[in-house]
């Protein structure tokens, strides 16, 4: 059975000549009780991470568990808290820990290789940074701010530092890798808001965003050459100002927030919350956990080279999180934004969805 989930009134979010609704044609559960802290996705598998206790669970699309494995997090065999995750098409999943190291489960979830970064972390509020590592040609690229002992939360450190590490897989090695384009806005004076990062590579090219940015960096793979920025002309994008020293703590907003980049072959995708603007929270939207309606509307918008960019297709508040968006002519996954407490959970629903052009 078909469901449209979503209908963009089009005198606000039209696109470039094409347009999209978004359409559930399935859905399946995983057995699973408990909290869980992070999901990745290719299909037709996936794995469940839980971040207190150490342990991985992988399933495939039919709700079957395949595996289920809890990792030390000292001693022999072992990895530390892990802060990202991402399962490969060969069916391996590459780890990041807090600590510093990546390691590699194999399609039984047995860790099989772990490698420490030749330096300290120095970030404390990595959010589940399985969007800001990506795999390819033997290395793993990946957002690991520490090199030289430089603070990341420092005053012009994206404009006076790389801003990935490229580690050789054989090796280990790792070298720093891109430049911050001239057009951020984080080569400006100023302080901004500590951001997160987002990857995705296709074939040869690397993409790169910051999460409270509405804008995607394009670079070479091989050489880390700057290509050129896509805007992601969004009809709402809240932003926070950037600030002089002292800082101005009076202004509430809720910033938007890029949520997903998936590059493809002719383009990429991205989904973001728009955020609340200071007068919208006021006006008291935004502070009801029981309204229907959400003010800060979760959108998904894909740019083809050839075209620019699709209208901006709302995602329900029923779906919390895009799993495995490959191009908008194939079928992907999402989970499904469950209001029952971890205490009470025990299956996860996953929705199948396609674009479908109107």
């Amino acid at each position: 059975m078909l469901l449209i989930l979503a209908n963009c009134g089009l005198k606000d979010r039209t696109g470039q000549g094409f347009y999209f609704e978004l359409e559930k044609i399935d859905s399946f559960q995983v057995e699973y009780s408990g909290p869980f802290h992070g999901i990745d996705f290719h299909e037709p598998e996936g794995v469940i991470y839980n971040f207190r206790e150490g342990s991985f669970q992988k399933f495939n699309t039919e709700g079957k568990t395949l595996a289920k494995k809890t990792i030390p997090r000292e001693g022999t065999n072992s990895i530390s808290y892990v802060g990202g995750l991402k399962v490969m098409p060969d069916g391996r999943t590459y780890l990041q820990s807090l600590k510093g190291e990546i390691g590699i489960l194999d399609q039984e979830l047995n860790l099989i290789e772990k490698f420490q970064m030749p330096f300290a972390p120095s970030l404390s509020d990595l959010r589940s940074n399985v969007k800001s590592m990506e795999i390819a040609n033997g290395h793993v690229y990946i957002y690991f701010p520490g090199r030289d002992g430089v603070n990341p939360y420092e005053k012009d450190f994206f404009k006076n530092n790389h801003l990935l590490e490229k580690v050789e897989l054989e090796t280990g090695k790792s070298s720093p890798f891109l430049r911050l384009p001239e057009g951020s806005k984080y080569q400006e004076e100023l302080y901004f808001e500590h951001p997160f990062i987002f990857l995705s590579i296709f074939e040869d090219k690397i993409h790169f965003a910051f999460d409270n940015e509405p804008v995607i960096y394009v670079f070479q793979l091989n050489d880390g050459e700057f290509l050129g920025e896509i805007p992601l002309e969004a009809s709402n994008f809240v932003e926070l100002e950037g600030q002089e020293i002292p800082l101005d703590l009076t202004t509430i907003k809720i910033p938007g927030m890029i949520d997903g980049l998936y590059a493809f072959e002719n383009g990429v995708a991205v989904n973001y919350l728009e955020g609340i603007t200071e007068e919208a929270l006021k006006q008291g939207q935004g502070n009801d956990p029981n309204s229907q309606t959400n003010p800060q509307n979760h959108i998904l918008k894909v740019y083809l080279k050839d075209k620019g960019w699709s209208n901006e297709i709302v995602i329900p508040m029923e779906i919390s999180y895009l799993l495995n968006f490959e191009s908008p002519e194939k079928e992907f996954y999402a989970l499904k934004n469950d209001p029952v407490s971890s205490v009470e959970r025990s299956a996860i629903t996953f929705y199948k969805l396609r674009l479908s052009k109107k």
